[in-house]
């Protein structure tokens, strides 16, 4: 008999909201069925030939398609769709703060460590954080210690980081002059080293490459960084090979920040004094604008938005850009399509206050990253001397 799928309860709410699915012909055995939000799984907890208890999963979107697949059955329901409700906050998570406001540079516990000026930010598959502090530290913000511990202290201005695929090493930019460069653009940090970094080397004569802002890594472990020359870079670590990714992408004279999302294959790139966002599509070759106009503040189409000297960009769990939107005080979002949207923080507001988004303050937020683990996302709050935590559930 085929299986029929007539409707399902509540008709919204959050992640792991318990619902129930009404229908015919399911069967008894949960480890047979698939049920789908649009494309993201949820859990089955319970089954009768008639009646399913499932668990919703996290969401990117407002409305989903509930679909059931038992064999090679596959059913829609096609009488309304699930309203997913968002609940996020701004919560803080690293950082204190003298009695005058101020900042500085102390290790310790994460509850009382300081930051001097938090930068470019990066985390790892098991949630550690890489913090740039200042003009020559990289910080470790270690969730399993509760510790902040500083990792190196000479790195010539480092910037943002990635992940090696296996998910043993960290890589992290340096933000070098290339009169002064010497091939030192990229260090390894190896917990096997007890994170001691070293040199890897790209290849890159110093006069082909100038000032480096960040860099991102795809599935093969091929970094990606650009230049203010306004080339883009691709150096294949496997074998130490570089090679141009796209040259003469961006004006030149301005600095680069990149991010790579494995959902589109895309290599994104933002301008920070120009503040528009385009993508290189590794699928097709082809180089694209996406967002941002003139300067200011404005949310919408991508032709539409304004952003206020772009900062840091990191990709989220469901392919979305997360945009540092510097001196607008705010976290932006960034669609595949280019919709923009502003995430956390008041437009134009400076200032320190947890809570409900819409009423969140920063000051200059500088760096972003995204955890891969739990899609949470990590503020390098420069001049509020703190890392703050955006969750979204």
């Amino acid at each position: 008999m085929p299986v029929t799928f007539d409707s399902f309860l509540p008709d919204s709410g959050g992640i792991a909201t318990k619902m129930v699915l009404f229908g015919k012909n399911f069967g008894n055995d949960p480890s047979l069925i698939n049920v789908y939000f649009n494309k993201k799984k949820a859990t089955v907890v319970g089954v009768s030939d008639d009646i399913m208890y499932v668990l919703t999963p996290r969401q990117p979107g407002e409305l989903s398609d509930i679909s059931i697949v038992i064999g090679t059955d596959s059913v829609v329901c096609a009488e309304k769709q699930f309203k997913y409700l968002l609940s996020t906050n701004v919560l803080p998570y690293a950082g204190v703060v003298d009695a005058n406001g101020n900042g500085g540079f102390k290790d310790g516990p994460i509850g009382e460590a300081m930051f001097e000026s938090p930068r470019f930010i990066h985390c790892d598959l098991d949630d550690n954080l890489f913090i740039s502090d200042n003009e020559n530290r990289v910080r470790l913000v270690s969730p399993q210690l509760g510790q902040v511990i500083t990792l190196a202290d000479n790195i010539a201005r480092p910037v943002g980081g990635c992940t090696s695929t296996d998910g043993e090493r960290v890589y992290i930019g340096a933000y070098v002059w290339k009169a002064s460069a010497n091939d030192r653009r990229v260090y390894c940090f190896d917990p096997e080293r007890q994170w001691n970094p070293y040199v890897i080397p790209t290849g890159i004569p110093a006069s082909d490459v100038d000032w480096v802002s960040s860099i991102a890594i795809d599935e093969d472990d091929v970094i990606y960084f650009g230049a203010e020359n306004g080339h883009l870079f691709k150096v294949d670590t496997k074998n130490d090979q570089w090679d141009y990714l796209h040259q003469n992408a961006t004006r030149n004279g301005d600095y680069v920040y990149v991010a790579y999302s494995q959902i589109d294959r895309r290599v994104y790139v933002a301008t920070r004094d120009e503040s528009k966002i385009y993508y290189y599509d590794l699928k097709t070759g082809e180089f694209n604008y996406l967002a941002g106009s003139s300067k200011g503040h404005n949310d919408g189409p991508g032709d539409e938005a304004q952003f206020n000297t772009i900062g840091q960009i990191a990709v989220d769990l469901d392919g979305n850009l997360i945009v540092a939107d510097r001196f607008n005080h705010v976290v932006r979002m960034v669609r595949p399509d280019g919709f923009t949207s502003t995430l956390a923080g008041q437009p134009g507001t400076a200032g320190y206050l947890n809570g409900l988004p819409e009423n969140a303050l920063f000051h200059e937020p500088y760096g972003v990253c995204v955890s891969p683990t739990t899609g949470a996302i990590y503020v390098s709050d420069k001049n509020n001397y703190r890392i703050r935590k955006i969750v979204i559930e």
